[in-house]
């Protein structure tokens, strides 16, 4: 590289762009490993934990659709990212996050 030429940082949007991405691909674990703990409280006990809970599922959701529609995101594999590809996501991480808060409020670890 030469001594005229330099490397600019990383945009805002760019960061912007990187941070919605890791968290909306972060989620399904995190929304897993957050069940796990709430299957550590006593059975069918609402508390707080139940709010962060769906709390997650909630910015995990709002995140993947403003990475979509104001970054224009990509999908996991590379490809543009559609409507399609958001509503699926949001279906998907619901019916899991439902299943596992069911079952997390179900057992008594």
């Amino acid at each position: 590289m030469s001594e005229n030429q330099s490397i600019d940082p990383p945009s805002p949007s760019f960061q912007g762009h990187f941070g919605l991405r890791l968290i909306w691909m972060a989620a399904f674990p995190v929304v897993v490993l957050y069940a796990m703990r709430i299957s550590k409280q006593p059975e069918w006990s609402l508390n707080v934990h139940d709010l962060v809970f769906w709390c997650l599922v909630a910015v995990a959701i709002v995140a993947r659709a403003q990475d979509a529609f104001r970054y224009h995101g990509r999908t996991g594999t590379g490809n543009p990212t559609e409507r399609r590809d958001v509503i699926r996501y949001a279906v998907a991480l619901v019916l899991m996050a439902t299943v596992l808060w069911v079952s997390g409020n179900s057992v008594d670890l």
